[in-house]
């Protein structure tokens, strides 16, 4: 009997999966497909394998036409789902319902069927269909003003994504957001960055967009004014290489240009957005616009233009409110009329089942009198017809023979011509592309030596000129007597010793390691040199753990790794006053991982004050090298910076 039943499910199935990816493109032309291929099962309640496909069909249907059309269907689906309690036909028409309610804004009662949906997907352990409903339904209690109820839902279908899911960054700024709208700024930051590296690494282009103009926004939340504006700048060409609305753009600039008291970029940007929305002419974009300028004039203190743009934001806001008010009523209608509308359905199917059936008996009995003609009749003329036939046939392939060998002929010469084109056009690109190889190596190279060059005169400048000329003055404060002068004097002199000597040792120790002969053999010895000179140096004792493999890193970046590692280190050693530090070197998949972490008195990260010429600089030589630059430090706990670039 199962093995019977399921013989059933498969074969109208598969009516579903041949049929339906033939059904064309255009919208009219789908449902009419669709609406032959319904016809074509047996009556509903006839067997559970036409059911399913009728439920399949339908939902096919609802989705070819406009969201105010496609309840009926979906609700006829999920009856006869119900009817034959098919958990998956259950799960996915509840599912449609919930997502279509949505885009009716009935949040309420889409969260309702998205619940129903839920319950079943953890019934069948469908992870996948269950991490959908639970963004889904996220969404929908932040709309309807719940936002913690948003981020809970969010949080478990993060939870249940597979590691490599393409969703993963698409939730990951879901999550940011939500902690954003909840005040929680370092969650949302955490989030934003975290969504921002896995977008980039699968090339998900529009996700990155809203991590970067998230990022923005929350920067300038923070005052911190460089952040926000770098952010602002990739920002702006992601969306001029996709050619997408800058509305946000430049909401953000302006409010970044008001902060900085950059009040004529500020107008500009104002007045670019207001522009935009003049030109589309939508409420919520002509919105946005005076309440952007509202703000700015605001800020300026020009009143009499403040309570202009005011009045002229309210005027659309209250058109924009009208017109989702205007929405939610119609959505409302439109489902007691569907209600009225189901009931007749419910009538038109039993009666369309009945005449189904009459009409079926009709056909069989037309189809059974001319079957009986034609059986008459076939006999003599089938032979009739063959005998002309055959000669026709003739004629038609001796006719056809000469004309392929005629195309034959044409095809050979053809194929001959364009064999000499390919083999020529091959050699020329072959040529070409090695000499651009060679070209292009010869650059490189160049490159690095000049750069190498650049270090070995910039070393030896500090140290014959700038070297010499502090020991010589080092020289002549130690010369001078020190019993003519008193005791505060004396002191004076004896911290100019030392600080001048310690300049002395500052300036060795740059020149030695600016570009040191260590390097020629690696990232990894040059390291090991600088710290073995340090820990005989200096009081704080340095650590190195892991290693990187030969070749694995070109010239140009070990030199560029190295230079990094080296302003680090100096930052601890002037600033941090750490007893240790740990240099630990990964290698990832497809990355190379430095972190450096010592034990000193830490600093707090987003603070300006902090932001010196080193750490400026470590991170434009990390964004030259396309890698991520992550720190994290707290006063008196230590810091770990972490240098993360592509293999």
């Amino acid at each position: 009997m199962t093995r019977t039943l399921t013989l059933s499910i498969n074969r109208y199935l598969w009516i579903v999966f041949l049929v339906l990816p033939l059904l064309g493109n255009a919208q009219k032309s789908t449902t009419d497909s669709l609406q032959k291929v319904l016809i074509s099962l047996p009556p509903a309640g006839r067997s559970f394998g036409s059911d399913t496909t009728r439920v399949g069909v339908l939902c096919e249907m609802g989705k070819a036409v406009t969201p105010d059309k496609r309840t009926q269907f979906f609700e006829k689906a999920n009856d006869l789902a119900n009817r034959r309690n098919w958990f998956q036909g259950q799960m996915r028409t509840y599912y449609y319902l919930g997502e279509n309610y949505g885009l009716l804004v009935n949040y309420y009662r889409g969260a309702q069927c998205l619940f129903k949906a839920l319950t079943i997907a953890e019934k069948l352990k469908d992870a996948e269909m269950g991490c959908k409903i639970l963004y889904v339904l996220g969404n929908y209690y932040n709309l309807m003003n719940d936002p913690k109820e948003g981020l809970k839902l969010h949080l478990r279908a993060f939870s249940q994504l597979p590691p490599k899911s393409p969703q993963k960054a698409k939730l990951l700024n879901i999550l940011g957001t939500d902690y954003y709208s909840l005040g929680r700024l370092k969650e949302a930051e955490f989030y934003f960055r975290k969504g921002l590296v896995i977008s980039r690494q699968a090339k998900l282009s529009i996700i990155e967009s809203y991590c970067v103009a998230n990022l923005a926004f929350l920067s300038l939340d923070k005052n911190n004014f460089s952040e926000a504006s770098y952010y602002f700048k990739i920002y702006e060409s992601i969306l001029d290489k996709f050619n997408m609305s800058k509305i946000d753009l430049h909401i953000g600039l302006t409010k970044l240009y008001v902060k900085e008291k950059k009040y004529d970029k500020a107008k500009k940007e104002a007045l670019m957005l207001y522009k935009m929305a003049i030109k589309s002419q939508s409420d919520s974009e002509l919105s946005a616009a005076h309440e952007n300028m509202y703000e700015f004039y605001n800020n300026i203190s020009d009143s009499k233009k403040a309570l202009e743009s005011y009045q002229q934001w309210n005027k659309f806001k209250e058109k924009v409110d009208k017109d989702m008010k205007n929405r939610l009523l119609s959505a409302l209608k439109f489902e007691y009329d569907n209600e009225n509308n189901l009931i007749k359905i419910h009538s038109l199917d039993s009666q369309l089942s009945d005449k189904q059936n009459e009409l079926k008996i009709l056909l069989i009995a037309i189809l059974s009198f001319i079957l009986i003609i034609i059986i008459l009749f076939w006999n003599n003329k089938i032979l009739k017809g063959k005998n002309l036939q055959i000669e026709m046939q003739k004629k038609e392939l001796y006719k056809l023979k000469d004309e392929l060998n005629v195309s034959n002929k044409k095809l050979l010469e053809l194929n001959e011509s364009l064999e000499i084109k390919i083999e020529n056009r091959t050699s020329e690109l072959k040529f070409a592309n090695e000499e651009l190889i060679r070209k292009n190596n010869e650059i490189q190279i160049a490159f690095v030596t000049g750069k190498k060059q650049e270090r070995e005169r910039v070393a030896s400048e500090l140290h014959d000129n700038l070297g010499s000329t502090i020991s010589g003055l080092l020289w002549q404060l130690q010369g001078i007597t020190l019993d003519n002068l008193t005791q505060h004097e004396q002191e004076i002199h004896e911290a100019l010793v030392e600080r001048v000597s310690s300049a002395y040792d500052e300036i060795r120790h740059i020149s030695h390691h600016l570009s040191p002969k260590e390097l020629d053999k690696g990232f990894e010895q040059a390291l090991q040199k600088l710290i073995g000179d340090l820990n005989r140096n200096n009081k704080t004792i340095f650590l190195l753990k892991g290693n990187l493999p030969k070749n694995l890193l070109s010239t140009s970046k070990e030199n560029d790794m190295y230079s990094i590692c080296l302003e680090i280190i100096n930052n601890i050693i002037k600033h941090a006053k750490a007893s240790e530090c740990t240099i630990e070197l990964e290698v990832q998949q497809a990355s190379f991982r430095v972190s450096i972490k010592d034990n000193g008195r830490g600093f707090v990260v987003g603070d300006q004050q902090n932001m010196g010429k080193g750490l400026i600089n470590i991170k434009k030589r990390v964004l030259m090298l396309e890698g991520d630059l992550n720190i994290i430090s707290l006063p008196s706990q230590g810091t770990l910076i972490t240098v993360s670039i592509p293999l």
